[in-house]
Parts: C-alpha cells; sequence; structure tokens
C-alpha cells in the first residue's frame, strides 16, 4: 500500500515492481555546511518563514527535506558584480 500524501517518498510503479523513491533529510549541520549560513541564522530564517521549514523526526530530532533546501539555494538571487568595481 502506497504511503499517505503526507509522505515524501514516491511510489513508482515499474514493470510490475514497486520502486521506492527516498528523498533524503539532512539535519542541521548538514544544512549549514551547503547553504553556508550558521545555526541561528538558519531557524531566524525560517522563523521569519525565509527558510524550509522542519520535519519533526523524533521528539528529541528535527532536519529539512534536502529537495526543499536545494529549491532555496537554487531561488537565491545571484551577485552580479557593480561596473567600475
Amino acid at each position: 500500500m502506497p504511503p499517505s500524501a503526507s509522505h515524501r517518498a514516491r511510489w513508482n510503479h515499474i514493470g510490475g515492481n514497486v520502486q521506492i523513491v527516498v528523498k533524503p533529510i539532512l539535519k542541521q549541520p548538514e544544512v549549514s555546511r551547503v547553504t553556508g549560513l550558521s545555526r541561528s541564522s538558519i531557524y531566524r530564517l525560517e522563523a521569519q518563514g525565509q527558510f524550509p521549514s522542519r520535519v519533526k523526526l523524533s521528539e528529541c530530532a528535527s532536519g529539512w527535506h534536502s529537495e526543499e533546501v536545494q529549491a532555496w539555494i537554487d531561488s537565491r538571487p545571484r551577485v552580479t558584480p557593480k561596473a567600475g568595481a
């Protein structure tokens, strides 16, 4: 039975077989590494609605969907040098 819509796994039916595509969850140190943001910046931006929300993994653990973090990175404006600078 496929998971509910709230799950982030995708079920592909290939030749009668079911293949589950799991989207990785990143913990805070990995999010800091890939974004270049400090822990406090990540939580501040999240609280302001400017960064993806965490997913609760257990009573004491949370993380971010890797695809949402990548989409956030891709949405950031490019820095363009000013003429004469």
